[in-house]
């Protein structure tokens, strides 16, 4: 292959990439993060109407994998893994953009949620039709309250 036709492919490759990125805000990016109306931290608002039954944040699940928890060896990070992520009896989910939080991370918790999330496949889903300037919230079970420890 030539330098002209590397450069082309290189090219092609963003512009299918930058398309990608460009399909996921216009499908997915309906929220923002901001200033939250139910305690002194960061919530989840709705910058659209975002409709029932809509799964928020599928542009950032991919790649998740299952790590047994004989694999993890220092018992911090496993740890500070079972606060971060998904797990069952057996081990962790780790998604490879594990390093990179997504908004769900900072849905708040209310006994009036607009939101629910299914813990066995780690989405949120809206309850309800969600206006513009709505923070989005959800009822977290007792094992996700980590903030109470």
């Amino acid at each position: 292959m030539n330098v002209k036709d590397f450069n082309n492919r290189i090219v092609n490759q963003g512009n299918t990439i930058r398309k990608k990125i460009i399909n996921s805000i216009n499908q997915f990016g309906k929220t923002k993060l901001g200033p939250s109306k139910v305690c002194n931290g960061v919530g989840v608002f709705a910058i659209v109407e975002i409709p029932k039954d809509f799964i928020l944040f599928q542009d950032v699940s991919s790649d998740v994998t299952h790590i047994p928890f004989g694999e993890i060896n220092d018992e911090r990070i496993k740890n500070h893994l079972l606060n971060m992520c998904n797990f069952n009896n057996e081990g962790i989910y780790l998604s490879r953009t594990y390093n990179n939080i997504n908004m769900s991370y900072y849905i708040n918790h209310s006994e009036q949620p607009n939101v629910y999330h299914d813990l066995d496949m780690d989405q949120f889903v809206t309850l309800k039709d969600i206006q513009p300037g709505d923070e989005l919230l959800c009822v977290y079970t007792k094992e996700e309250m980590d903030w109470l420890t």
